[in-house]
């Protein structure tokens, strides 16, 4: 599950290296990462961004957000980055599935219903903004309340079908300056044997990238990288949204702009 990769790996035998340190890269670790590349993009359109905001899209991972929180609270500890944390759900679980883009083999009407909301909001405690109600009526209202102090930086996909997908994406459709100029992005399922093109997830993002010139997602092709960890079953699942129409991807990065951080 998704906040199986958030979480902190703990205790056991042959589960730390020398030292007592987890042996490879954790995803926090890997946020902290994309929260230094995304300061530094801003800083090529001479820019210094406050705060990076998070969302997420889920269906019923209390745990999720509650790991997101984890690694919100370590990269502000480290670097002084503020955050804006917003998870979405219906409340009541996947809503009516609409077709075969829906994967109606594998999902039905009120799968992952919401067991005790208000222990969510409680857990929550303030710290993240929680949105109920079907993504394809709150999607709008949230992105006019997104600001360029605060762009998005990272969007967690998890909702299961093709048409919640479509929707969350739509967070994505806002003015450039209301986005990180690449924003990481976790979609979950993706990875199953039905999984194609042509249904769910994958679907919403081949649409999206026909349906916008300028905003095109693409996988994560930084990964794994120089990581230890080369083959961790959370690499296929990142993505990045190019905003191809921000200011940062459009003008020379200033020679000095590393300096001036």
């Amino acid at each position: 599950m998704v906040h199986q990769l958030l979480t902190p790996a703990r205790g056991g035998r042959g589960g730390r290296g020398r030292g007592g340190r987890e042996r490879g890269f954790t995803l926090p670790e890997l946020l902290i990462v994309i929260v230094i590349a995304s300061v530094l993009a801003i800083a090529f359109s001479s820019m210094f961004i406050q705060a990076v905001k998070t969302y997420q899209f889920m269906d019923a991972e209390k745990d999720m957000l509650a790991d997101t929180r984890y690694a919100e609270e370590r990269v502000t500890r480290e670097l002084g980055i503020g955050f804006r944390i917003v998870g979405f759900d219906t409340g009541v679980g996947l809503l009516e599935i609409r077709g075969y883009k829906d994967h109606p083999e594998i999902w039905s009407s009120g799968d992952f219903p919401m067991v005790d909301t208000d222990a969510l909001i409680k857990a929550v405690n303030g710290r993240a903004e929680l949105v109920f109600g079907d993504i394809e009526n709150t999607v709008g209202p949230f992105v006019e309340t997104v600001t360029p102090d605060a762009p998005i930086g990272f969007v967690s996909v998890d909702v299961d079908v093709y048409t919640g997908a479509r929707s969350a994406l739509r967070c994505l459709t806002g003015k450039p300056e209301s986005c990180s100029p690449a924003v990481s992005m976790y979609f979950d399922d993706i990875g199953n044997f039905f999984a194609n093109q042509w249904c769910g997830e994958l679907a919403a993002i081949a649409e999206f990238n026909e349906e916008h010139a300028l905003r095109k997602i693409d996988r994560d092709r930084s990964l794994p990288g120089s990581r230890p960890a080369r083959d961790a079953k959370w690499y296929p699942h990142m993505y990045a949204c190019h905003i191809l129409d921000h200011e940062a991807r459009n003008q020379p990065r200033p020679k000095d702009c590393f300096r001036k951080l």
